[in-house]
């Protein structure tokens, strides 16, 4: 999120303290809103399917991807 910060502090094509500062931070509560939402309600909004193998390795599953993703961006850089 540091990087949309920075990015639109960089180039200022609107100009506005909206754009470049107070949209980045609303968007990520909102998108922090959501995620706490979702890490409360997995096990009602999964139904029976949360007793599954799959649903238990998906923490591991996000945390793979992103660690490869990590090492792809910094093998790209």
């Amino acid at each position: 999120m540091v990087s949309v910060y920075n990015y639109f502090r960089k180039h200022q094509r609107y100009g506005s303290n909206w754009w470049i500062k107070a949209a980045p931070v609303v968007g990520r509560l909102g998108v922090l809103c959501v995620v706490i939402l979702m890490i409360q309600y997995l096990g009602t909004t999964v139904g029976q399917t949360s007793e599954s193998l799959l649903f238990k390795l998906i923490p591991y599953i996000a945390a793979a991807l992103f660690l490869a993703g990590t090492g792809f961006a910094l093998y790209l850089k």
